[in-house]
């Protein structure tokens, strides 16, 4: 496969779970989707958990630090696929819609990265 501009360059798709794997979702004050793939990069590029907690509180920064619950999966080798989960919990501000809905939602994230480091 050529990249199409006549240069003749050679580009090889990337297989799907090179790819990163975003779940989107947003809430007033902070996007929920930027902070896993804020985490899942450093976690593809560092083996340290804490270095990944405070990337995705880095990019969490809009968000209640007290209603965000970060969960890191990694297992086996360089190559393998490592993912950064978070959880918001969302207060419902609507008083109208205070009986007909809970106190709070929860929104999840993540993201998917392969992981570079061994």
């Amino acid at each position: 496969m050529t990249d199409g501009d006549g240069g003749g360059r050679r580009v090889s798709p990337s297989p799907e779970f090179m790819r990163p794997r975003v779940r989107r979702c947003s809430v007033p004050g902070g996007r929920t989707d930027v902070a896993p793939l804020a985490g899942a990069r450093e976690a593809a590029v560092n083996g340290s958990i804490d270095a990944v907690h405070e990337a995705v509180r880095s990019a969490a920064a809009g968000l209640n630090s007290e209603r965000v619950a970060i969960d890191v999966a990694w297992t086996g080798e360089r190559g393998d696929p490592v993912t950064v989960s978070l959880t918001y919990e969302v207060p419902v501000a609507s008083p109208l819609a205070g009986w007909l809905l809970p106190e709070t939602v929860t929104l999840r994230s993540s993201a998917t990265m392969r992981r570079e480091f061994a």
